[in-house]
């Protein structure tokens, strides 16, 4: 069975602005999943900091660079979460280049 979520929020915006400034955990209905896809450099330590206090249940981070999401999941992995599943996928064959995704867990008792 498959389970349909029925509200989606879109931002045309800086993230960092709208999660710091607009979105708080009471403004999202039921369970909470924060999907990031940051360039190459990753995602900012405002924005980290910023999805944390939101304190999604679930984040599913894509990255195309490895060395930074393994940065980033350290940054995760001191607010809270962990990583509970990863899978690389080779969008570019014959380079050396992958795309890779974490699915993080807030480990439980952990608040924001």
């Amino acid at each position: 069975m498959i389970e349909l979520y029925t509200t989606v929020a879109f931002c045309d915006e800086k993230i960092g602005i709208y999660y710091t400034e607009k979105m708080t955990p009471a403004s999202a209905p039921g369970e909470l999943v924060l999907l990031m896809d940051p360039p190459r450099a990753g995602a900012t330590e405002r924005f980290l900091a910023a999805a944390a206090t939101l304190a999604p249940a679930r984040i599913v981070y894509v990255s195309c660079n490895p060395a930074t999401q393994a940065r980033d999941a350290r940054t995760l992995a001191a607010h809270g979460y962990r990583i509970t599943r990863v899978q690389p996928v080779d969008m570019f064959p014959h380079t050396p280049h992958i795309e890779n995704i974490c699915l993080f867990e807030r480990r439980p008792g952990c608040s924001a």
